[in-house]
């Protein structure tokens, strides 16, 4: 429930409850008031789900909110917000509320830049707060001041979780939204308040500390150090909240500093070493992890796992348990334990390995995969040429391990730098333009600066969007492009369109790379040219004798921020110019689309012309319902997007026709997954 404190207020008041309707926020909440401020506040109309509680005056925000929390102990999360906050993120409430259940501090941007007080530019403010991890703490602010140390709590708490695309503006007079009212003016002095907060904070230090420990083994020759490092680095790009790695050893030398080294225990060999993790018992949850992992995306989902015990199915035996991943809570030494007694037994029935003792020991654990569906996956049985989409941990059970995988994907990922966010290659949004971020960020800075007009979205058009692409197909079917809507010609098809007497409305690219250029060679006057702000200048420079040029911004989080407004349309939905181009359509009002040359496959050559940026690119050839495909990885991670993006639009009204025999084509019609593995 959302606990909002309001003292001399009613007009902020009445603002956050509008913002609230008018952001479709749904949270129950209690507005706390004090009892002398009955009339004051009996024109304010609050939700039908919210109640009021009454409190004397004099005992402060912080002190209200945990009497509430006193009467709604059982409640699933918390949120402290302030009259002064004004929501601007439709169904900010429902996002914040997800982060943080169950024993999250979950925030959003609050518009105030705190680096220069906590060395961070969020800080927790205004946070929803996991009912777990409350209850834990015993309060929901520290229990010794009136209005100071909530937010330091807040912030010092182990598991924070970082929304900045949801935006609650406080209006404040920090940032210059407010003046300094009574209600701030009135306030105690905060230096006794801070002396009490940090000896307060001092003695219960434990309730602050990582509920999780992400755990690995190294033991002899096996793995060196690289593995240790390179996982504790995939770990911290991936987890939001704050953990203890552990790595269990017999050798630790040039292990990073921050990693917690426990010696393995005398005379174990290889992988029973795996068996001495259970004999420490703790608080806390454990997930075990094998060196050999490749962390490709968030392990925020799996570390919050609560059950008992849970560990992989098997890949090669689907009734049997993996010990490649397991995640625990409680005591489960009875498996080091019983191991011991048993004479340390190393040959069973099922199985081989730790993994069969484990199996003996709890035969009904939960299964990964069963959790976290498509999260956790075989480099062997599922990615030889990349992660299905979704996938979070690739598991290289057996050869090749990650440092024998010289090409394609792996070396994005498996790598000790912990001060970037792992985003999967086939998924992150900036592949589309296939430049680095500092030349991309250059580009918009530079092409902003020129005035061109900007796309903004539209109301709904009656004609359909003809979206055409290079691929081989459109040489076969292109004359069944006229007479189908406004086509949008992808890249350098504009120019091979006109070749043949077809004049496209638009001219649409992504591609931030300067040899782009020559797509826009001769500028036709017709043409609308649609060019992302990303481009690289030399295509708007030879777009200068048109007056028809407009730019239109891609959606690349935490890259741009600082250049747009807030109003400012951002085109997401997708990693190449044709998905992007889809998302550009539907704003401006397109809900038909008609799709030519986007077979992601082809025979003998890529384009339908001459590309030669294209020429020497790894082939694979993939399965799709019975039918084999020669294409790129990226092409088939551009289908597995399409099918995920078709269904969207199909459920906001929009209706797509494929044409061609390619791919891209044959999947759609069969609605069926590609097959990970290249044959």
């Amino acid at each position: 429930m959302i606990i909002l404190p309001s003292k001399g207020r009613p007009a902020k008041l009445k603002r956050f409850f509008d913002a609230y309707r008018e952001t479709g926020a749904t949270a129950a909440g209690v507005l706390v008031l004090e009892e002398d401020e009955k009339t004051k506040y009996g024109t304010v109309k609050i939700p039908d789900n919210w109640i009021i509680r009454y409190f004397k005056g004099g005992k402060g925000a912080c002190t209200h909110t945990n009497k509430v929390f006193e009467e709604f102990p059982d409640e699933p999360w918390y949120a402290h917000l302030a009259d002064d906050i004004v929501p601007e993120t439709p169904q900010w409430d429902i996002k914040l509320i997800q982060a943080c259940i169950p024993d999250k501090v979950a925030y959003g941007d609050d518009s105030i830049d705190h680096t220069a007080n906590c060395g961070n530019r969020y800080f927790p403010t205004h946070p929803f707060i996991g009912g777990s991890l409350v209850r834990r703490w015993g309060f929901i602010t520290p229990p010794v001041s009136t209005h100071f140390g909530g937010d330091l709590w807040w912030f010092d708490a182990a598991n924070q979780v970082v929304l900045p695309e949801v935006k609650l503006t406080h209006h404040h007079f920090s940032n210059h939204k407010a003046e300094y009212d009574n209600t701030y003016r009135n306030r105690p002095k905060s230096s006794k308040e801070k002396r009490n907060y940090y000896e307060f904070k001092e003695k219960h230090r434990h309730l602050l500390e990582p509920k999780l420990e992400v755990l690995c083994v190294k033991w002899g020759k096996k793995y060196d150090v690289a593995y240790v490092n390179n996982l504790y680095a995939m770990v911290s790009r991936n987890l939001s909240y704050r953990f203890d790695f552990i790595c269990y050893t017999d050798d630790s030398t040039d292990i990073h500093k921050d990693v917690i080294v426990k010696k393995l225990p005398d005379g174990l060999d290889g992988w029973w070493n795996k068996l001495a993790l259970f004999k420490d018992v703790s608080n806390k949850t454990k997930l075990y992890i094998d060196l050999d992992t490749v962390i490709t995306g968030t392990l925020d989902a799996i570390g919050s796992y609560r059950g008992e015990f849970a560990a992989l199915r098997d890949f090669l035996r689907p009734d049997g348990i993996g010990s490649g991943v397991m995640i625990w809570n409680g005591d489960h030494s009875d498996i080091w334990k019983d191991w011991l007694k048993k004479k340390k037994p190393t040959s069973f029935r099922s199985t081989i390995g730790d993994q069969a003792w484990i199996e003996i020991k709890r035969p009904d654990a939960d299964r990964l995969q069963d959790l976290f569906n498509d999260e956790i996956v075989s480099y062997k049985l599922h990615c030889r040429g990349m992660p299905p989409n979704g996938a979070k941990m690739v598991c290289f059970h057996g050869k090749p391990r990650p440092h024998e995988v010289k090409k394609g994907w792996i070396k994005s990922f498996w790598n000790n730098d912990s001060s970037t966010i792992s985003e999967p290659v086939f998924d992150k949004n900036l592949q589309s333009v296939n430049t680095e971020e500092r030349e991309i960020y250059d580009n918009v800075r530079l092409n902003i600066s020129r005035g061109l007009k900007e796309i903004q979205s539209s109301k709904p058009r009656n004609s359909a969007a003809v979206l055409v692409g290079g691929a081989p197909s459109i040489k076969d079917n292109y004359k069944e492009i006229i007479g189908k809507g406004d086509i949008f010609a992808l890249n350098n098809t504009a120019n091979w369109l006109m070749e043949r007497n077809i004049r496209p409305q638009y001219q649409v690219i992504i591609d931030s790379r300067e040899f782009n250029k020559r797509f826009v060679e001769p500028p036709h006057k017709r043409i609308k040219y649609l060019m992302a702000s990303c481009v690289h200048p030399a295509v708007l420079d030879n777009l200068q004798c048109v007056d028809d040029v407009w730019l239109w911004h891609l959606d690349h989080e935490g890259l741009t921020d600082d250049l747009f407004d807030a109003d400012t349309c951002l085109i997401g939905g997708g990693n190449t110019v044709l998905l992007r181009t889809i998302s550009l359509a539907k704003a401006i009002g397109y809900n038909e689309f008609h799709i030519f040359g986007a077979d992601s496959s082809f025979e003998d050559d890529h384009h339908a012309y001459e590309q030669k940026e294209n020429d020497g690119k790894e082939l694979v050839e993939v399965i799709a319902h019975g039918r084999k495909f020669k294409t790129h990885w990226w092409m088939v991670s551009q289908v597995k997007q399409m099918q995920i993006r078709v269904r969207q639009l199909n459920e906001q009204g929009c209706n797509f026709t494929f044409w061609g025999d390619g791919l891209m084509q044959w999947t759609m019609k069969h609605q069926r997954e590609v097959l990970d593995d290249a044959i």
